[in-house]
């Protein structure tokens, strides 16, 4: 959590990070789910660092961000 005070007015910011595995489908590219989770391609690429080039069947890491404020 990290809080900001600007002349009486707090901010309160969470960050909350959740870890899913996703399990490639047939049609499915790096830039397509990149897409779909609404992260960047290379984020999904350097989570999965032990695939090289990854087919249908199989299981991906991700880690999402939400931000609230």
């Amino acid at each position: 959590m990290v809080i900001f005070n600007y002349n009486n007015l707090l901010l309160f910011e969470f960050i909350f990070y959740i870890f899913m595995k996703y399990i490639v489908k047939t049609g499915n590219t790096l830039w397509s789910i990149a897409r779909k989770f609404c992260v960047m391609a290379e984020d999904i690429m350097e989570a999965n660092s032990n695939i090289l080039c990854f087919k249908t069947g199989d299981k991906l890491g991700l880690l999402l961000n939400n931000f609230y404020s």
